[in-house]
């Protein structure tokens, strides 16, 4: 599908293609996709889109599900990635290739469900963009920033563990006060923490 003109990089001599999956989990090596979209910018500024489910030819988990509200009657009459792998490579073409959390997880899982179904693709030679990166690199992570955030305070004596600890104390009740969805039980609190196991994912 064709669309506006959207915004160009500078140099930009390839297309660029922003991509999303969603999967039957998070192993990149077993996992199936379940649907993918994708946003290509010509070189010429035109944009297209292409956007579908694909049947994983297994069962879709519950937790999975949970996440991504896909359930099983949804993707069981899409096609299979074998079927529309070409269509996906075709799409891509020579691209350049971005999106969130695409290095450690989309392009992975893509590359594994190309090779699965035989079908010739290459990352070689390809730039990638990932927009995570990018705000884990240019936004401060911190205590510091945490306070400032959250507290709206400036955190003068940092890495002292007096200063420190009290810091992360008013951050954590300024964080119970900002999210409503945040559990105020030590259980569930204790489970949410120890669920997030990877935070240079998606």
């Amino acid at each position: 599908m064709r669309g506006k003109t959207g915004p160009m990089l500078k140099n930009q001599k390839r297309p660029l293609v922003f991509m999303d999956i969603e999967s039957t989990g998070l192993s990149t090596a077993t996992d199936r996709i379940i649907e993918i979209s994708m946003i290509k910018m010509e070189t010429n500024g035109v944009e297209k889109s292409f956007s579908s489910f694909i049947n994983p030819e297994t069962f879709i988990p519950e937790p999975s599900f949970r996440i991504h509200h896909i359930s099983n009657d949804m993707v069981k009459d899409a096609p299979t990635f074998k079927e529309i792998g070409t269509q996906i490579r075709d799409f891509i073409g020579t691209a350049d290739i971005g999106g969130y959390g695409i290095i450690q997880f989309d392009i992975p899982i893509l590359q594994t469900e190309f090779n699965r179904a035989e079908i010739p693709f290459f990352m070689d030679g390809r730039n990638f963009i990932d927009a995570l990166v990018i705000f884990r690199r240019m936004e401060r992570r911190n205590l510091s920033a945490a306070y400032q955030f959250y507290c709206g305070k400036n955190l003068d004596g940092a890495h002292r563990a007096d200063e420190d600890v009290r810091a992360a104390w008013e951050v954590f009740w300024a964080q119970t006060k900002r999210y409503e969805n945040l559990s105020k039980d030590p259980t569930e609190l204790d489970k949410f923490c120890r669920e997030f196991k990877n935070p240079s994912t998606r």
